[in-house]
């Protein structure tokens, strides 16, 4: 099935910024959903529910197709230029945040989706609650699961049941607003926060992060030591080694295989001051040490 409107992804990822999520298992005696198209109602819709139900498929299917085709004004026709919207979203530790957005913020973010390398939105709708016409206006009621990558690795996902208000307008149904709940099931790549604190003035530290665990946070707390052989000194953050040469790069030293004899070094970056502790270790923390559980590091400096 194709991937899906992702609402609360949008909204967080212009504000801050959710595996494919698995077939949810078929009922025998119902048949699974056509490949691109959403799950039948159990309802029996009128003519106009149906037209509402066909517009609603067009736009998830314009929208699913817009990181290939990069048809961001095809994706707006569906929205009136006064469409509100509202992001309830719940995080792993269960904090709720709100959001408001509108025409001219959906419009960023679709900005951002057709130009941003590697990113990729995963949707797949578990069902169709309700579609609901009244004269004029109408509601489509669905529920979906998420997951969003970015570069190939796996950032969040969860599960968002989402309201769309449809008003008529000059004869075509667009969509006037969006209420999404969206409940953060898991993370695994979050901008994360990083305390280090400076101890005898500046010549040791001590970090303490907090980074996203599967179902939860964790918070590491660790030293970080320094050694000086014979050619440059040595950073030790935990079980990683760091060699900070004389011409003030920074390299990374990882294990050989089984396979290579001698240790690989990987440049990371480059200090200024050959003297300034804080400014190497935050540079290591900030670009490479945090890479694969972190989009960001948000690192603050404590002295003692």
């Amino acid at each position: 099935m194709k991937p899906i409107f992702y609402w609360g992804f949008v909204l967080l990822l212009l504000t801050n910024l959710p595996l494919f999520a698995q077939k949810k298992p078929q009922n025998p005696k119902t048949p699974p959903p056509t490949a691109g198209r959403t799950p039948q109602t159990q309802q029996v819709l009128s003519p106009e529910a149906l037209a509402v139900k066909s517009k609603f498929e067009e736009f998830i299917d314009s929208y699913a197709q817009i990181e290939k085709t990069k048809a961001k004004d095809k994706v707006l026709s569906y929205m009136s230029p006064e469409v509100i919207s509202t992001l309830v979203s719940f995080n792993l530790a269960g904090k709720m945040n709100i959001l408001y957005s509108d025409y001219k913020g959906f419009a960023g973010y679709l900005d951002k989706l057709t130009t941003t390398e590697g990113l990729t939105i995963h949707y797949i709708l578990e069902k169709i609650d309700k579609i609901y016409v009244n004269g004029n206006i109408a509601m489509v009621v669905y529920g979906v699961n998420y997951e969003n990558k970015k570069g190939g690795q796996i950032w969040s996902k969860g599960h968002e049941t989402v309201s769309l208000t449809y008003k008529k307008v000059a004869g075509e149904w667009k969509i006037c607003q969006y209420v999404v709940t969206q409940i953060e099931d898991e993370k695994t790549k979050v901008s994360c926060a990083c305390e280090l604190t400076a101890e005898n003035g500046g010549q040791d530290f001590v970090m303490k992060t907090t980074i996203p665990s599967g179902r939860s946070y964790q918070t590491e707390l660790s030293p970080v030591g320094f050694m000086y052989p014979q050619d440059a000194k040595m950073i030790v953050i935990g079980e990683k080694y760091y060699k900070w040469l004389a011409s003030g790069e920074i390299n990374y030293m990882e294990e050989p295989t089984e396979a290579e004899a001698a240790i690989r070094e990987t440049t990371i970056g480059k200090v200024t001051d050959l003297n300034d502790r804080q400014q190497a270790v935050s540079l290591i923390l900030t670009t490479h040490y945090y890479k694969n559980s972190c989009s960001e590091v948000q690192l603050v400096v404590n002295k003692k």
